[in-house]
């Protein structure tokens, strides 16, 4: 085998132990990384934008994963200054640690 195939082999195993410890699963992580994106650009990601993204799940299942990241200390809520039925999501110091955790792997 190529020794490129064995890191991605080893990667996917630390990345597995990574994700049960901070109990993310594939569309949690899709969850992680829209905000992550929006956060980048300096936008944070209104909640209802995330509950209207179809690519992940229906409104009601993507609730139920926004609600379990913040259960688990890796989003946030915030907000509007100017509108408080206004709600974004925001990164915690959690999320960042995760994907520290992450990034020390490759």
């Amino acid at each position: 085998m190529i020794p490129l195939a064995y890191k991605f082999i080893d990667f996917a195993k630390k990345k597995e132990k990574i994700d049960a410890k901070y109990n993310i699963d594939e569309k949690k992580c899709q969850v992680l990384m829209i905000v992550v994106r929006a956060n980048i650009k300096n936008v944070p990601i209104k909640v209802r934008n995330l509950l209207d993204m179809t690519q992940i799940g229906s409104p009601t299942t993507n609730h139920k994963l926004m609600k379990a990241l913040v259960a688990d200390n890796l989003l946030k809520l915030g907000d509007d200054p100017l509108d408080n039925r206004i709600k974004y999501l925001y990164l915690t110091p959690r999320t960042l640690k995760f994907f520290k955790e992450l990034s020390s792997q490759m």
